[in-house]
C-alpha cells in the first residue's frame, strides 16, 4: 500500500513540474506529449488511492470484528436506497403516464363534444 502511494505522490511531482514547464515554453496542453503524460500520471494516482482505500477496508475488515458487520450494513443500507430510489422511479412513471392517459381522454372528449356541437 506504502508503495503505490509512494508513487502516487512522486507522479503528483512529475506533474507539477510538467505544468511549470508547459507554462516556461508556452506549449499547449492539448497539442504535448506532456498533456498526456499528465493524463497517465492522474490515472494512475486515482487507481493508487482506490487501491489503497480497499486494502485499508479489506485489512479493518480482517482485523475488527465490528468493521465486517459496519460494512454489512452498510452494504445493506445501499442496497435499500437503490430499491427505495427505483421504486420511487416507478412510482413516478406510472403518474406520469396516469396523467397522459388523462389528459388525452379530457382532449379526445372535448373534441367529441365540438364535433357533436358543431353537427346539431
Amino acid at each position: 500500500m506504502s508503495l503505490n502511494v509512494t508513487g502516487a505522490f512522486s507522479n503528483i511531482n512529475a506533474v507539477q513540474r510538467m505544468n511549470a514547464e508547459e507554462l516556461r515554453l508556452g506549449i499547449s496542453g492539448e497539442a504535448s506529449w506532456h498533456h498526456q503524460y499528465r493524463d497517465s500520471c492522474y490515472i494512475y494516482i486515482i487507481a493508487a488511492a482506490a487501491a489503497a482505500v480497499a486494502t485499508a477496508e479489506a485489512t479493518a475488515a480482517a482485523t475488527t470484528p465490528g468493521a465486517a458487520v459496519a460494512a454489512d450494513t452498510a452494504a445493506a443500507a445501499r442496497q435499500r436506497q437503490q430499491q427505495n430510489l427505483q421504486h420511487k422511479q416507478h412510482q413516478m412513471t406510472a403518474a406520469a403516464t396516469a396523467a397522459a392517459t388523462a389528459a388525452a381522454t379530457a382532449a379526445a372528449t372535448a373534441a367529441g363534444q365540438q364535433e357533436e356541437h358543431q353537427m346539431t
